[in-house]
């Protein structure tokens, strides 16, 4: 999914981590999902673009959720990272409107 990505500048004494900040900021675009009405192999859709861990890993999962806001927020993408909020919001409503 297309997003635009804001110029960011990271300042670090060691460029080692210069260069991992400015990976992570580039890869964003890859990890944002949007989920399609009913898609095979998801319990329910969501209505909102949100990030996943990426690699093997194309699922939603809570624990790697604090750790892709705190990216999203250096990357000043805040709207995703609140989607991230909202997407634990509605899976957990969903669960529990399903028992």
């Amino acid at each position: 999914m297309p997003i635009e990505l804001p110029d960011i500048t990271v300042i670090c004494p060691d460029p080692a981590v210069e260069h991992v900040f400015s990976s992570i900021h580039q890869r964003w675009e890859q990890l944002v999902k949007t989920s399609s009405p009913y898609s095979k192999g998801e319990l329910f859709s969501l209505p909102f673009p949100y990030v996943v861990p990426g690699g093997v890993y194309q699922q939603l999962f809570y624990w790697e959720s604090y750790f892709i806001i705190l990216g999203l927020n250096i990357s000043r993408l805040h709207e995703l990272a609140r989607n991230i909020v909202r997407k634990l919001a509605t899976c957990t409503k969903n669960i529990m409107w399903s028992t």
